[in-house]
């Protein structure tokens, strides 16, 4: 049976009775039934009559990936293995993407930055901008720029982070776009001779 599975980790357990022998205790394990892996058990070594609970846990594994493991006990007749047993290590998704810092109020033709904090567990990042923006550099990591075109209008900048697990919740920074002043002429259309 494992437990305590995580992304990265878990606990393995399994009995042994030792019937007297002093029988050294470990696990098996692999993400396939040739195992590859021999990780010694807590105990690591079981005596008496009684049947004895043994663990270990593993470190170092891949997220969403299926392992294969059996708990072993080697003593003066040999090595016994318990039946094989599976488990799938934990994949979670990327935590909530931050605020986002940058300007929110730009005028049409501008250039800027817009960022967030790394997210734990992403692997990529997915930004929306507000229509007749652009995003010119940046695109799937956790910084953008920006850039306004002469049609750009109010809207959301908004990022979620994600990984091959799923997606994270995101975050969303209001925009308002200027439009650049129009100079108006005003007086006399005619002039003097």
């Amino acid at each position: 049976l494992a437990t305590n599975i995580l992304e990265f980790d878990a606990t393995l357990n399994g009995t042994i009775n030792a019937n007297w022998a002093p029988t050294n205790a470990s696990f098996e394990w692999g993400e396939t039934t040739a195992y590859g892996n021999t990780i010694t058990a807590t105990p690591d070594v079981v005596t008496g009559p009684t049947t004895t609970p043994v663990s270990a846990v593993l470190t170092g594994l891949t997220p969403a990936t299926t392992y294969h493991f059996r708990c072993m006990g080697t003593g003066p007749g040999g090595t016994i293995y318990g039946e094989d047993m599976t488990f799938i290590s934990d994949c979670p998704t990327p935590y909530t993407a931050g605020p986002i810092t940058g300007l929110q109020d730009v005028c049409v033709t501008a250039t800027e930055v817009y960022s967030i904090d790394p997210v734990y567990l992403a692997t990529s990042y997915t930004w929306t901008v507000p229509s007749g923006s652009t995003i010119i550099n940046g695109s799937n990591t956790n910084s953008i720029t920006v850039q306004y075109s002469t049609s750009a209008v109010n809207g959301n900048i908004t990022v979620f982070a994600s990984n091959d697990c799923g997606i994270g919740n995101s975050s969303t920074l209001p925009i308002t776009v200027h439009q650049l002043p129009v100079a108006t002429i005003t007086g006399s259309t005619s002039g003097c001779q």
